[in-house]
């Protein structure tokens, strides 16, 4: 949808038509839109990050290149 509009212009209503869920359900887990922006982000942003951590264990070793490749 950001793809499509401005933010601002973005309501409730779109949103949930979109996930194919009821505008109630959206209000039971987010305050509003920008409680839903802000937890998505924060959502991506600890994806991105634990897919950024070097792991190493006894029969496999992840490399830090390829970790960053899976996230594109």
């Amino acid at each position: 949808m950001l793809a499509e509009k401005n933010f601002e212009q973005i309501t409730i209503n779109e949103i949930s038509y979109i996930a194919n869920v009821n505008r109630g359900t959206i209000y039971l887990h987010y305050t509003d839109k920008y409680d839903l922006l802000d937890k998505a982000i924060d959502d991506h942003l600890r994806n991105l990050q634990e897919s950024c951590v070097f792991k190493k264990d006894s029969e496999n070793e992840f490399d830090t290149k390829e970790s960053l490749l899976s996230i594109i």
